[in-house]
């Protein structure tokens, strides 16, 4: 080959990449003053949260005001930074009163997990629905309640690796205590299908009051939550944490252990 052949062949690839590197980059913006909008509906979006969708992109979900009260919207954008699904976003959950606060894990499959703190029965409580990878609703319309009673609040969720996910709360509990009602921690366990696993053994029992939940994998099909514990009246603060195993029994300390 000749040294103008060689020439014209490397300018040609050098040519050709930078065609394609253009093309898979144009959708994301390069100046930090222009972005991808997911969402450009009337009222307030707020409160978001994403989830990694397993081939590059995310999944995005957050408290959408459209309808002036709180609903709970979701939507993918792939690894060029193209939006997907519905334009401005699945609904997740369009119910009476209020949905606020969600958080969002990988279901394992290319879609999501998403929980957050409902009033459409007046009372605050904790729901779930599971999008796949086109954002279709594959449980109950408007999410499953977790069990609990009320004044619910601080949802967390994380996937379990077997499709479902562990779902963490505080929830203020009229026990019978000298400083009832009280916020403990509680936990669930929820599966592929939407169906719950576990009972509703508080996760802590503390003597004043626990709040604002986290979680982490135990490794062992099980999971570590970690909360802020008032420990006193006076307004002492600790953090705690209780490993549950894969059907939920407390492993540590029937309180947890403190750090």
């Amino acid at each position: 080959m000749t040294t103008t052949a060689r020439r014209i062949l490397s300018t040609t690839m050098v040519s050709l990449a930078t065609m394609y590197s253009g093309v898979a980059q144009a959708a994301w913006p390069i100046s930090p003053n222009v972005n991808v909008p997911l969402c450009t509906a009337a009222g307030d979006q707020r409160v978001p949260a994403i989830v990694a969708d397993m081939v590059g992109g995310a999944i995005v979900t957050w408290q959408d005001n459209r309808r002036v009260i709180g609903d709970i919207y979701a939507r993918r954008v792939d690894q060029s930074g193209t939006p997907l699904w519905t334009a401005n976003g699945v609904a997740v959950c369009t119910a009476d009163n209020e949905q606020i606060s969600p958080s969002i894990t990988s279901d394992g499959a290319g879609g999501a997990i998403i929980v957050w703190r409902d009033v459409r029965d007046g009372t605050a409580r904790t729901f779930a629905q599971r999008l796949n990878a086109e954002g279709v609703p594959q449980w109950t319309p408007d999410g499953v309640a977790l069990n609990g009673v009320s004044g619910q609040s601080d949802p967390v969720v994380m996937a379990d690796g077997a499709g479902g996910a562990f779902i963490a709360w505080s929830e203020y509990r009229y026990d019978g205590g000298p400083t009832s009602p009280r916020s403990h921690i509680l936990a669930q366990r929820i599966n592929s299908a939407g169906v719950l696993q576990w009972g509703l053994e508080p996760v802590t029992e503390g003597p004043v009051g626990q709040f604002y939940p986290a979680m982490a994998s135990d490794g062992a099909d099980g999971v570590i939550v970690t909360w802020l514990d008032q420990v006193n009246s006076q307004g002492t603060y600790y953090i705690y944490a209780q490993r549950l195993n894969g059907a939920g029994i407390r492993q540590w300390a029937h309180d947890g252990i403190y750090y």
